[in-house]
């Protein structure tokens, strides 16, 4: 029985329906307990610190994996899940389970004013 253009498309859709679905659910389900996906600029610190700049704004990352952040370099952008809160220092500090690169970059999108502050207070060279 030959099977028409629409009745391929239909299963088709079906086909990539199931993973999107997948994923929303998961996201909602990862918000409903404290976590949330954000993007930023890496940024590497002095001392095996790590920073993303989150909204312009210096944020110091903790993961509890050492290597977590080893394949990333300054400027880079990455998408980042966030666990809890933020703690308002300055740096802000924040934990971060999950960190990919998106692509890579430089520090010429970061605001020289910034990176300023930053040098001047000791977080990066």
């Amino acid at each position: 029985m030959k099977e028409t253009i629409q009745q391929t498309m239909r299963k088709l859709l079906i086909f990539l329906a199931i993973p999107v679905a997948l994923v929303l659910i998961s996201v909602i389900l990862l918000s409903m307990i404290g976590y949330s996906f954000h993007t930023g600029t890496y940024l590497e610190g002095r001392n095996d610190s790590h920073l993303v700049l989150l909204a312009g704004v210096p944020t110091q990352m903790s993961n509890p994996n050492p290597n977590a952040f080893d394949s990333l370099e300054s400027g880079d952008r990455v998408l980042f899940l966030l666990h809890g809160g933020v703690a308002e220092s300055y740096p802000q500090q924040a934990s971060i389970p999950f960190c990919i690169r998106l692509n890579e970059g430089d520090l010429s999108t970061v605001d020289p004013d910034t990176l300023k502050e930053l040098r001047d207070m000791g977080w990066i060279s």
